[in-house]
């Protein structure tokens, strides 16, 4: 069904609590279905009092290029819902969180407020260490520039191991990410969590 090298697709269910109601696959919308990019590590959050989506992703022109992350926001599309959930509009690289050079950029997850992120990179950090390790950045509000991207740092970050793939839990409080066996897991890539006090701005929500 995919269009290109790396698509994002949406499926959709009517209770949000049976997670064996998924419906078929089908497009996001079709400037992600393109037949020489790749597109992919969708993150999809609800635009605030607004209809639609805010959607940030990782892109490449090609395999051969580097992953950047992008943002754009979604209508949803009822004319033509058979092919394509909706049209994706201000599509637009992240400058504020991409690196300028050749390391990849990839993997967004972003905190229920809009206000956190966290995603893997391996852009050096300040004592100029290029391994992958995970990133994070802040904001304001829930649809402003995100705050220069700093390591996430001890104990998450390990000098000897990459940390990816980042996802956090819907209450802020669970990282969960994938680190290399030298940091002491069981095999070549294990899955690690790390888990905080509430923030100071946690409800019951």
């Amino acid at each position: 069904m995919p269009d290109g090298f790396e698509d994002i697709l949406v499926s959709e269910r009517a209770d949000k609590h049976d997670d064996l109601s998924w419906g078929p696959p089908k497009g996001l919308c079709s400037e992600l279905n393109d037949q020489a990019a790749h597109f992919n590590s969708p993150w999809v959050m609800e635009k605030p009092e607004k209809s639609g989506l805010n959607l940030y992703f990782s892109f490449r022109p090609t395999f051969a290029a580097r992953l950047q992350i992008f943002r754009a926001t979604v209508d949803e599309d009822d004319d033509d819902a058979s092919v394509n959930f909706g049209t994706c509009n201000n599509m637009e690289p992240a400058t504020e969180l991409n690196h300028v050079g050749t390391t990849n950029d990839d993997d967004a997850t972003i905190r229920k407020d809009g206000k956190e992120m966290f995603f893997w990179s391996g852009r050096p950090d300040a004592s100029g260490v290029s391994d992958p390790r995970l990133w994070t950045a802040t904001r304001s509000r829930n649809d402003g520039p995100w705050s220069a991207p700093v390591p996430v740092g001890a104990p998450i970050d390990s000098p000897v191991a990459p940390e990816l793939f980042p996802t956090l839990s819907w209450d802020a409080r669970t990282l969960v990410f994938s680190a290399g066996r030298l940091r002491g897991g069981s095999g070549l890539n294990d899955i690690w969590i790390a888990e905080r006090t509430p923030l100071d701005d946690d409800d019951d929500d």
